[in-house]
């Protein structure tokens, strides 16, 4: 479950969304990473993105993400969002070292999306080059 630390303050006559169920389904073999006692906690409490910054209304944080993957792959492994929106999972997974397919039905919201796995990219690529004089 995803708690909310700034959840949207609009009730309208109904309590407020603070929480995100979040479904977990594991086979046999599946990967199970333990990263420590507070990662295997069921709550797991980050803020939502900033209205101001994010790309799509449901957008998650990558911490919260990154979390998961960690736990759920290994390096190399490559990591399915049915969901994309943002990409945030795989901004996520660029920074974890994962593959990424991410899939968005809305063509206004992919192409953003893009525009900023794109950025992190480059990002990324101009660090390694720091880092190794290049």
């Amino acid at each position: 479950m995803w708690q909310k630390s700034n959840p949207v303050p609009f009730g309208n006559g109904k309590y407020i969304s603070d929480l995100e169920f979040m479904i977990y389904v594991r086979g046999k073999k599946a990967i199970y990473n333990n990263t420590g006692y507070k990662n295997q906690l069921k709550v797991f409490n980050y803020p939502a993105p900033s209205s101001k910054t994010r790309i799509h209304p449901t957008e998650k944080p990558i911490e919260l993400l990154k979390r998961l993957i960690e736990i759920h792959s290994n390096k190399g492994s490559v990591v399915l969002d049915c969901y994309g929106g943002s990409f945030s999972t795989g901004l996520a997974c660029i920074e974890l070292g994962r593959e990424f397919i991410g899939i968005e039905i809305d063509e206004e919201i992919f192409n953003s999306a893009k525009k900023r796995m794109e950025e992190k990219i480059k990002e990324k690529d101009l660090q390694a080059g720091t880092l190794f004089n290049l």
